[in-house]
């Protein structure tokens, strides 16, 4: 049966900062395989990706980034986690997946791609947990993303994608592993990396409150984990008890202090955090 997406969408809050990722909840009605202890995703990326990465460096240059930074820190997560990180040689035409949408509405764009994802990618493309496309179809976007919560459709292929990671195409690969862990936050520029494995930490189980974020006296800054990332600004969790029961910081206490971004998830999540659901995708 198919799942009207729009009727699906519990919220999406899009606060005005730089770096957002939203998060669309499916109906959920099987019950979660844990015997399954890797997480396999699909990296697409659309023609306009691929044509600006080969002209820079590779065409497949980003994705080769970010399979990279998503190997590193889902691995440590669980030692015992597999991932299975697949590279599609399969471009998305911009034109497929904004087919008559008024402006750059960026849910509408997703939508889209949900659509195209389920008629036109061969089931030879699509992976069981988790499948992302990255786009710059909206690079001025304060909304850098949309994935949806593991779901019973397409056969447990969840979807997500990225509206602005086109800046990810004029870092070098060299410079990628030289800068990204010179420090213990995520460079401004690397930023891109993290709403990528927000939205695939969404298609896997992962939610907003099962991050973490403090202050840091010694930097004077609020320091987040990808999950939580800007959404500390929210009052839902701003202040609030995250899902591992520890509270995290008031924003209005530390109201103007920047926020930096960690590259590593919470260290509270775990493999009993990671949802799996049979599939005939293996």
């Amino acid at each position: 049966m198919r799942i009207s997406r729009r009727n699906m969408i519990h919220s999406i809050s899009v606060l005005g900062s730089s770096m957002l990722a939203g998060c669309v909840q499916y109906e959920k009605n099987k019950k979660p395989d844990t015997d399954i202890n890797d997480i396999n995703i699909s990296l697409f990326q659309t023609k306009e990706m691929y044509n600006l990465n080969d002209k820079l460096n590779s065409a497949n240059h980003t994705l080769d980034i970010c399979k990279s930074f998503i190997y590193k820190e889902f691995s440590k997560i669980d030692e015992k986690i597999d991932i299975n990180i697949n590279l599609i040689d399969y471009n998305v035409k911009k034109e497929d997946i904004m087919n008559n949408v008024d402006g750059l509405n960026n849910k509408d764009i997703y939508s889209q791609w949900i659509d195209y994802f389920e008629e036109k990618i061969d089931n030879k493309y699509k992976s069981r947990d988790s499948n992302i496309l990255l786009s710059n179809v909206n690079p001025s976007s304060a909304l850098n993303g949309l994935g949806e919560l593991p779901c019973s459709c397409r056969n447990r292929s969840t979807v997500s994608m990225t509206f602005n990671t086109g800046s990810l195409a004029w870092i070098s690969y060299e410079k990628f592993e030289k800068d990204m862990y010179n420090s213990d936050v995520v460079p401004f520029s690397f930023r891109q990396l993290i709403t990528v494995i927000h939205e695939i930490g969404h298609n896997v189980g992962l939610k907003h409150n099962m991050g973490y974020a403090w202050y840091d006296e010694s930097q004077d800054v609020i320091k987040s984990t990808p999950m939580l990332s800007e959404y500390v600004r929210d009052e839902k969790y701003s202040g609030k008890e995250n899902y591992f029961g520890d509270k995290i910081v008031d924003y209005d206490e530390y109201e103007g202090t920047s926020i930096e971004i960690v590259p590593h998830f919470n260290s509270d999540i775990s493999l009993n955090e990671i949802v799996h659901e049979k599939s005939i995708l293996q």
